[in-house]
């Protein structure tokens, strides 16, 4: 492959950035992939992108919230794990998380939950553990968890 020069590393970051919605850390990445191997370049650019409104975070950061919640069925937990993977400022990402609505969220788990005890004939406290952990996994709280299942009209095993 060959060597770019600075416009070009700008030139192609700027119309990554143009299609969505990216983090600093995704681009200084990004930049690497593509042979950038300058910190001061990176640096430079990622700035200069921030400068003119390619890269804002707490944009980022919505949407990313937005997108985990609607789309992929995460929690906050496991949302907030990959924000902080990707340098974000913890205040926007307390902010970006208040965005989602409580109901919707704990409608969300209850639904999950539904869901897997659908799949499944006999539930005992094996298939409990089971969609505990499934949960957990999604990213909800261990509280919000708790209260749904041990709320759930579930005919146990004798």
């Amino acid at each position: 492959m060959k060597e770019l020069n600075y416009q070009q590393y700008l030139n192609r970051a700027e119309v990554y950035c143009a299609k969505s919605e990216h983090c600093p850390a995704e681009l200084d990445n990004k930049l690497r992939e593509w042979g950038c191997i300058d910190n001061n370049w990176r640096n430079d650019i990622i700035d200069n992108l921030i400068d003119n409104g390619f890269i804002n975070e707490q944009r980022y950061c919505r949407a990313f919230v937005h997108d985990k919640f609607l789309y992929q069925s995460w929690g906050k937990v496991k949302i907030r794990t990959h924000l902080r993977q990707k340098r974000i400022d913890s205040r926007l990402i307390e902010e970006a998380l208040l965005s989602i609505d409580e109901q919707q969220y704990d409608s969300l788990l209850e639904q999950l939950i539904k869901n897997k005890l659908a799949d499944t004939r006999d539930i005992g406290e094996k298939e409990k553990a089971s969609i505990f952990r499934f949960c957990l996994q999604r990213g909800f709280e261990y509280s919000k968890i708790a209260k749904l299942i041990g709320s759930c009209d579930i005919p146990t095993e004798e």
